[in-house]
């Protein structure tokens, strides 16, 4: 996969564990999307394990689960002046 670019946001890096693989989606809106990111653990190097959003500008993407289902939340930076969040689930 694609190595996390050094364009990615870190400061807001999700960094979640999840059958013992750390993975992470950095926030992208310039990219338009979430993006998820696996550890590998022998080269401490994120590579690109999925894009989860396409085009949208997605601020602060934060992944949790809860039950068995996976949810997103995040802010559109196209609708910022709205004060609108989403959430989306798998």
């Amino acid at each position: 996969g694609h190595p996390v670019s050094a364009a990615v946001a870190m400061a807001n890096l999700d960094i979640f564990e999840h059958e013992g693989r750390s993975y992470c989606t950095p926030e992208a809106f310039e990219k338009r999307g979430v993006f998820l990111y696996v550890l590998d653990a022998g080269s401490r190097q994120w590579s690109l394990a999925a894009p989860l959003l396409e085009n949208f500008a997605a601020v602060d993407p934060t992944i949790i689960r809860h039950g068995e289902r996976w949810w997103m939340f995040c802010t559109c930076r196209d609708d910022q002046d709205q004060d609108k969040e989403g959430a989306t689930h798998s």
